[in-house]
């Protein structure tokens, strides 16, 4: 189902994806759940990226 679906967002035929590389399967399936992702869900990733590179910031400074 999520290979038609995939078609469908980008316009082409219900066999498509299964035409391409793997490299570009992967990019196509990345772009597909950004764009659909809910924007509570990115918030939520975004809060927890700048956590850990705090976390990480904080780890550095201790071993200097």
């Amino acid at each position: 189902m999520l290979a038609l679906r995939l078609a469908k967002h980008w316009n082409q035929q219900p066999n498509w994806f299964y035409s391409l590389d793997e490299e570009t399967k992967v990019k196509v399936l990345a772009e597909y759940k950004l764009s659909h992702e809910p924007t509570e869900k990115i918030k939520s990733r975004q809060e927890d990226l700048k956590r850990a590179r705090m976390i990480e910031m904080i780890a550095k400074n201790k071993v200097e």
